[in-house]
C-alpha cells in the first residue's frame, strides 16, 4: 500500500464513516493514531479531525 493510497483511503473513511481514530489508523496501515495523524497532516496539510469537520460543515 503506497502512502498516497493510504491517505486517499483515509480521506474517504473520514468523509464516509464515524470511525474513531485508533480503528481508522489500523485500517489504513498505521500502528498508532499518532503516527497516522502526523502522516495525514503531512500529506494533506490539515489534521484528520479538522478535515472531517470541514467536509461535514
Amino acid at each position: 500500500m503506497t502512502p498516497q493510497w493510504r491517505m486517499d483511503l483515509a480521506s474517504v473513511r473520514l468523509r464516509d464513516t464515524d470511525e474513531p481514530g485508533g480503528w481508522r489508523a489500523g485500517a489504513v496501515g498505521y500502528g498508532s493514531p499518532h503516527t497516522f495523524s502526523r502522516a495525514f497532516r503531512r500529506a494533506r496539510g490539515i489534521a484528520p479531525g479538522e478535515y472531517r469537520s470541514r467536509l461535514r460543515g
